[in-house]
């Protein structure tokens, strides 16, 4: 029958016999000058466990994963940023070039942006707008309504809407 350790440092299941083969082979090693119960535990703690390892690992890879796809997010909200800033600053240059034209000419079209925009297309739909429309009195063939559409070429799903009302200024000119 075994001996079981009576030492309180040492865990109840170290016989005797373990005891003193380990405090000897510290010794023998030079991690202690002297054989001690404490330096079992010192020796026992030196490094870590395959567990512990891999508990780090996975929470790394985690963390790795995480940030990636938040990098992607914002990569994608960047995109979008780009293409509602462009769509819009061409949409006011478009309107600004279609309030210079002739009043009595300004009709529905399409097209497609000058270089470095050629991937930017346009639809503008032009309608006369009436009395009835506005609820202004005498504002026949005054008024018009423009609706533009700045759309990225390739993909269709990307879209820019912008409405104005433009106003005949012949009367202004005279």
């Amino acid at each position: 029958m075994r001996k079981i350790s009576t030492n309180p440092e040492l865990p109840a299941h170290f016989s005797i016999q373990k005891q003193s083969y380990w405090l000897q082979l510290i010794a023998k090693k030079g991690r202690c000058k002297q054989p001690s119960s404490r330096a079992v535990f010192f020796y026992r703690n030196n490094g870590f466990t395959l567990l512990e390892v891999m508990i780090a690992v996975a929470i790394i890879a985690i963390s790795v994963v995480s940030l990636m796809g938040l990098q992607a997010q914002s990569v994608s909200m960047a995109d979008i940023s780009r293409f509602q800033l462009t769509a819009a600053l061409l949409a006011q240059k478009k309107i600004s070039e279609l309030e210079l034209t002739d009043f009595e000419t300004l009709g529905s079209e399409t097209g497609v942006f000058e270089s470095p925009f050629a991937t930017y297309r346009y639809e503008v739909e032009v309608a006369a707008l009436e009395e009835d429309d506005v609820g202004i009195p005498g504002a026949d063939k005054l008024l018009k309504s423009i609706e533009l559409v700045v759309s990225l070429e390739p993909e269709t799903e990307s879209q820019f809407y912008l409405r104005a009302i433009i106003m005949d200024n012949r009367e202004t000119k005279k």
